[in-house]
């Protein structure tokens, strides 16, 4: 049994134009590496859903206090 050009053709296709969307993606990360965040891990994700809100709203008060408001660019 043999393969049929077109469809060989066509997963070639497909899979080149996955690579340059990952390559463009990779090239605007570089681009904007200074705009990246951090996204909070899993842990801190858990903590959040199991500590109280009640308690949350202490911690974010006395945070606040000593942050600095953002300048607009």
């Amino acid at each position: 049994m043999f393969e049929h050009p077109y469809f060989t053709d066509q997963v070639a296709r497909v899979e080149l134009q996955q690579m340059e969307r990952r390559a463009a993606c990779r090239r605007f990360l570089a681009e904007h590496a200074d705009q990246i965040v951090a996204r909070p891990g899993l842990v801190s994700r858990l903590l959040r859903l199991l500590v109280p809100s009640s308690a949350r709203a202490v911690a974010d008060t006395r945070g606040a206090a000593v942050c600095e408001p953002a300048v607009a660019r």
